[in-house]
């Protein structure tokens, strides 16, 4: 079974040691790693806004060489990115790294035509990205999933606005805090569908604060076994998207890839 991990959540774990990281991830059956790659803000800039210390372009052929020593990939990356302004380095990152998937973040706020306009612009990208050999996928949050214009949610107006060129990875966790249930939308955006990210939120999200919601996948309230089916029914890939954790990150990586191994 082909298993990956996002890295936005354990940066803070990766950087402290990213040889013992990477050694624990491919002992317990990871064979991908999925980074997210600030084209837009420095290491000093992503932490004054308190985000995770994602990696900067300069960082990755020498990350790629240490995943390499382990046997991880890496197919696939987010990126922080104006998608106007870094389009084209964008599609230099995915070039010379052989990045196949590049990943970006839904964004529309609360306007249908602000989504649809963003799903045009996705599909600029991804006409450059093609040239190349790689492809463009929209992430989702919660927002862009509450978000609903005449029973279409945002994420599929940027999705239909991208004519088939560009395709979606779904949080199976910020589904379900959206107002969604996560297989029902996973089936029902499956035309666009290209990758399956595992978050879990605890079983009392709607009373619990934003920033407290993230548990491990099995020990919260997506129902992870019917999406795990599907996914490996129609040949999904799967990758854990785990925000945060109260316990050990990395021992919480362990124990979801045995729960899947195990499934």
């Amino acid at each position: 079974m082909k298993l990956g991990v996002q890295l936005y959540g354990a940066m803070r774990e990766f950087r402290a040691n990213p040889d013992a990281f990477c050694a624990r991830l491919a002992a317990a059956g990871y064979t991908e790693l999925e980074p997210c790659i600030s084209l837009s803000l420095s290491a000093e800039q992503l932490e004054k806004n308190g985000m995770s210390p994602v990696w900067q372009p300069e960082e990755v052929a020498g990350f790629v060489a240490l995943m390499a020593k382990y046997g991880l990939g890496i197919t696939t990356s987010h990126i922080f990115a104006d998608i106007h302004a870094d389009a084209d380095r964008a599609v230099a990152l995915a070039k010379e790294q052989g990045i196949r998937y590049i990943v970006v973040n839904c964004q529309g706020g609360k306007e249908a035509e602000k989504f649809a306009a963003f799903g045009a612009a996705c599909k600029a990208l991804a006409e450059k990205l093609e040239a190349v050999g790689s492809e463009l996928w929209i992430h989702n949050g919660w927002p862009e999933i509450r978000a609903n214009f005449d029973g279409k949610t945002g994420l599929e107006i940027a999705l239909e606005a991208g004519e088939g060129l560009v395709g979606t990875q779904i949080d199976t966790g910020w589904v379900l805090y959206g107002g969604a249930d996560p297989l029902e939308y996973l089936k029902k955006v499956q035309p666009y569908l290209r990758s399956v990210h595992y978050k879990d939120i605890c079983a009392d999200y709607k009373e619990t604060p934003l920033g407290d919601i993230h548990v491990a996948l099995g020990k919260g309230a997506v129902d992870w076994k019917a999406i795990h089916t599907f996914a490996v029914e129609n040949g999904f890939p799967e990758v854990i998207d785990q925000d945060a954790s109260p316990d050990d990150f990395v021992k919480d990586l362990e124990e979801t890839a045995a729960l899947l191994k195990n499934a």
